[in-house]
């Protein structure tokens, strides 16, 4: 049967057979459109950045909800027995596999290597948290060798670097400057650190050099620029669209720096984008998502806790932000969400990972 509306109902008007084909031609039709729609996307974004337009920034941005419909599409798909409607459900469904299906599956055994397992932990603690001590149980908790935290007021690094100075020795602390209130706790020792800079980003990086047990490895914490402004802005397509815009930017800084640095890397941080977007992948060429290789699940750290914005509730653990990312030095033994500290919006990432 053919998937054209109205041809069916032609066959034989007002009565059931006709009745049925234009619901089952009405049904393909649906499926069509939603598969030719997603491929519609996926043309764009290989051949746009996101910010070429606010609506492909926010399509990538919560890619994941794209598919959605395919709870309906597929029954749909089911109830037209068209086998170009099959086709057209089957097209979506094999792009939700390859992009996120890999999160449930089982994780494969860590590469094999002589150096040490270095357990690393990042965390945006919110710019407003007051309760360092809740944070530094959360640390304990863990019990990583490395934290990266992102907006560490100055009363925050300061409180916590009094909390955990005995656990941690080695602590670079937060500059008076426009860098995302930074700071980063170890174990081992830091050999140097500086702040990554330039005229075109507004966030600056924080980049460290450890001594790993003889090996120097770099580690650059990161807070690209959020979207959080648009809510109070009266032009917000032209305001979203800004912002990814920036982070954009920001990432092809970034990976200019990256890609300047030899030896064992990490880059970890609240990169306030998920990973199906043009920032993401700018950032991260050359290295691997340590949840991606070695978590299992969505891995959604943002927000911790469901929040309204003005009449809309806002679920909890909406998108995947934060992230802890390593060059192909390391292999990555096991990577989770951690625990909550009640406070903060986000959800800290921990990772295990061994140099080869």
């Amino acid at each position: 049967m053919s998937w054209f509306p109205g041809r069916a109902l032609r066959a034989r008007v007002g009565g059931r057979p006709g009745v049925m084909g234009l619901i089952r031609d009405l049904a393909a039709s649906v499926v069509m459109l939603y598969g030719g729609a997603v491929a519609a996307w996926l043309i764009l974004r290989l051949l746009f950045p996101d910010s070429r337009w606010s609506w492909l920034a926010l399509a990538s941005t919560f890619a994941l909800y794209l598919f959605v419909p395919l709870l309906l599409i597929l029954p749909l798909a089911w109830l037209a027995r068209s086998r170009w409607a099959w086709r057209a459900a089957a097209f979506p469904l094999f792009v939700f596999l390859w992009m996120f299906g890999g999160l449930f599956l089982p994780n494969p055994p860590a590469g094999q290597g002589d150096g040490p397992t270095l357990t690393v932990m990042t965390f945006n603690v919110w710019g407003f948290n007051n309760r360092a001590a809740s944070v530094a149980s959360v640390i304990r908790r863990v019990d990583p060798d490395v934290v990266l935290l992102q907006e560490t007021r100055g009363w925050m690094a300061s409180d916590l670097r009094e909390e955990l100075g005995e656990e941690y020795p080695y602590v670079v602390l937060p500059y008076t400057s426009p860098s995302g209130m930074l700071s980063i706790f170890s174990r081992y020792p830091i050999l140097s650190s500086e702040w990554v800079s330039s005229p075109s980003i507004w966030r600056w990086a924080q980049h460290a050099v450890l001594d790993i047990d003889g090996r120097q490895v770099h580690v650059v914490n990161l807070h690209l620029s959020s979207s959080s402004s648009i809510w109070r802005l009266r032009d917000l397509t032209w305001r979203l669209r800004s912002t990814y815009i920036q982070r954009e930017k920001e990432a092809r800084t970034y990976q200019a720096f990256l890609s300047r640095l030899d030896g064992p890397v990490i880059v970890a941080g609240d990169f306030n984008t998920t990973d199906q977007t043009t920032a993401y992948h700018i950032l991260t060429k050359g290295l691997r998502d340590a949840f991606r290789t070695a978590g299992w699940g969505l891995g959604h750290t943002y927000p911790a806790q469901p929040w309204r914005f003005r009449r809309f509730l806002v679920p909890a653990r909406l998108v995947r932000i934060d992230y802890i990312t390593y060059s192909p030095h390391w292999s990555a033994v096991r990577a989770y969400i951690g625990p909550w500290d009640g406070v903060s919006d986000h959800l800290p990432v921990v990772a295990e990972l061994r140099l080869r």
